[in-house]
């Protein structure tokens, strides 16, 4: 199945200004409520609701055709393409969760990914496919950019999906089983990143993870890396930029001595809260903070360097790294090069 629909959501060049109004001048004006459904819903709308509006269909067809609107899956259309930043990890997966949202109705609900990223649970894929999970009676087929999962209705069965009430008139596949859906698809880091993050918040527990893994079931797909990622969470985690660099300064012989440590001053004032620490002796850290896209900005960059000073004032020190660095490799590259200069290690030759 193409995932290539779901692709216009980041590269819809749409004909409309920037308040989701058409270019053409002579094109009838789109109107304020769909707008406003539209910004609430992270620029898309369903067909549903642009009838309930007063769009009728055929101005529907006029406005994607005319390329003012794009069909991102059969039935939901994106109207205001810069309603999410590209660079914005969490609004970008909420966006294709939305979706999900809005396949929605009576014996349909979201599930897997877009059950978890409703349910406030971080480290989906941004490309992952927007899923349903249908019961009887309702009877509905994967398409492209959408994939439906029939699932049991007898409430008995131990694979019948327990349901998750986020608020009045939305609920999903509750987070264990959307976790046990999930574990076939994802690599290691991914499903350690959504386990961190599910413990995190508290939607599971650590006696689910045992459920879970009853759900996955030795020997199907998914099971060996559900039980390498089981071994590997870290319920303090707050993000999935920490719970990879995490595993990779782990995988590179330099794993953490600790995570979201409080440091205090000779007063006993805790002056900060670092992501990442290791032990350099005397009482003396390495700290690792690593920040999101928009952390390092306005006022934040005072605070930040305000904790800084405080850090290397009492001997710490102190490095930042961005999300891109995950890429290159730098982070566990520098902590090995500092452990070892600190004397903690012995520096294995670096590729």
């Amino acid at each position: 199945m193409t995932t290539q629909p779901l692709a216009r959501l980041r590269t819809a060049q749409l004909a409309l200004t920037p308040e989701g109004q058409p270019l053409d001048g002579r094109a009838k004006r789109i109107p304020r409520v769909v707008l406003d459904v539209a910004s609430s819903q992270l620029g898309l709308v369903s067909r549903r609701q642009l009838l309930e509006c007063g769009v009728p269909p055929g101005r529907i067809a006029r406005h994607v055709g005319a390329g003012r609107w794009a069909e991102i899956v059969d039935g939901v259309y994106l109207v205001l393409p810069e309603a999410v930043e590209d660079r914005d990890w969490r609004a970008t997966t909420e966006q294709r969760a939305q979706i999900a949202v809005l396949w929605s109705g009576p014996h349909v609900v979201p599930s897997a990914f877009a059950a978890l990223t409703l349910a406030g649970i971080d480290g989906a894929p941004l490309d992952f496919v927007p899923e349903v999970a249908c019961r009887p009676p309702a009877r509905l087929r994967s398409r492209p950019g959408l994939r439906v999962r029939r699932v049991r209705t007898d409430r008995e069965s131990p694979r019948h999906p327990g349901l998750l009430r986020l608020w009045e008139d939305l609920t999903v596949v509750a987070p264990a089983f959307a976790i046990a859906q999930v574990a076939r698809l994802c690599d290691r880091d991914t499903l350690v990143s959504i386990l961190d993050s599910a413990l995190h918040v508290g939607r599971i527990g650590t006696g689910d993870l045992d459920r879970i893994a009853t759900l996955v079931l030795a020997g199907r797909p998914g099971a060996r890396v559900f039980r390498e990622a089981r071994a590997l969470v870290d319920h303090r985690a707050e993000s999935p930029f920490e719970t990879r660099a995490r595993l990779q300064c782990r995988d590179h012989g330099v794993p953490p001595d600790d995570l979201q440590r409080r440091v205090r001053d000779q007063t006993g004032r805790v002056v900060a809260r670092c992501d990442l620490v290791w032990e350099l002796g005397g009482g003396r850290l390495l700290v690792v903070e690593l920040d999101g896209e928009h952390h390092r900005r306005d006022a934040g960059i005072e605070r930040d360097n305000a904790r800084d000073r405080a850090l290397v004032a009492l001997g710490h020190r102190v490095l930042h790294f961005a999300w891109e660095d995950l890429a290159t490799g730098v982070i566990w590259r520098l902590v090995l090069t500092i452990l070892a200069e600190e004397g903690r290690l012995i520096a294995p030759a670096v590729a």
